[in-house]
């Protein structure tokens, strides 16, 4: 066998194993990419997501 050359068997092994690989790690791109879609193309969505973020940090200024 010459080296270099693809065999079909490899060439079904790659595929099956890109198919393996490959599948998950496009649903779950989609499911990251699904809400950071939403996030950059609704601001109201970004400015509550944000103040989510933001107010639990901010310390209260009523307590003396």
């Amino acid at each position: 066998m010459k080296r270099g050359k693809v065999s079909p068997h490899n060439f079904s092994l790659l595929l099956h194993f890109a198919r393996q690989v490959l599948v998950p790690v496009t649903s779950s791109f989609f499911f990251f990419a699904s809400p950071a879609v939403t996030f950059v193309f609704r601001p109201q969505f970004r400015l509550d997501f944000l103040r989510t973020f933001i107010t639990p940090s901010t310390p209260p200024k009523s307590i003396k």
